[in-house]
């Protein structure tokens, strides 16, 4: 694909990754680099850059994770061909060397009711979504964990699914110390999001926490 921006937000780091990222878009200006003062959140960091893009179609990549070579070329096609709104694909997991030890497979498509009540089935950075459709989305920056769980949930309720692609376009990588290793504390902010953003009752909640937990100890065994 020819037709790109890269929109490198820096959200304050203390290392050379400034002058690294200001190397690469002075020789390449589809490569638009933004400097946050103070550090903020992923969530901050993603609106900047959505707010800043100009291109039909938005995907997000951390710093510590990649896609495959054509990932954004398979995805972009296939949302055309059959105007696609939200798409999103099955990845690899990578560990802090690089080396892929599994593969999370994508469920064939998801619902709004199937993403609340079994929870957040869509890594971010499988994600692209039609920008000029969801113009008024943004990441809720009072959530620290989970942020694009609750933006997805905030999208489906404008459009009747997300298509998934069964081949893995992008590698997730793990490592000690990532904030989603921690189940407990990743179902507690999952919890919060349920009963403050969703409004779910506390028996629904409850409800949505087993099916949860259920499906974390299957994905762990099939993994």
């Amino acid at each position: 694909m020819k037709e790109w921006e890269l929109l490198l937000i820096d959200d304050a780091s203390t290392d050379r990754t400034c002058a690294i990222i200001e190397s690469y878009a002075n020789k390449e200006p589809r490569i638009r680099p933004f400097f946050l003062e103070s550090n903020s959140s992923a969530a901050v960091a993603r609106n900047i850059g959505i707010q800043n893009s100009k291109f039909k179609y938005i995907a997000f990549l951390d710093s510590d994770d990649l896609w495959v070579t054509n990932k954004l070329k398979v995805q972009v096609d296939l949302m055309e061909k059959h105007n696609i709104l939200f798409s999103f694909s099955s990845h690899y997991i990578i560990n802090t060397q690089g080396v892929i030890i599994g593969v999370r497979k994508a469920p064939e498509s998801v619902t709004y009711q199937k993403l609340l009540n079994y929870g957040n089935s869509i890594p971010c950075l499988t994600v692209i979504y039609n920008r000029e459709y969801f113009s008024e989305n943004r990441f809720n920056e009072e959530i620290r964990i989970h942020e694009d769980y609750k933006m997805w949930l905030d999208m489906f309720q404008d459009c009747e699914e997300a298509i998934a692609i069964d081949c893995p376009l992008a590698l997730y990588r793990v490592h000690p110390g990532s904030k989603n290793l921690n189940k407990l504390r990743s179902l507690k902010w999952n919890w919060l999001l349920w009963r403050k953003y969703e409004n779910q009752s506390f028996l629904s909640s409850l409800l949505i926490s087993i099916r949860w937990i259920v499906g974390k100890i299957t994905q762990r065994v099939t993994m």
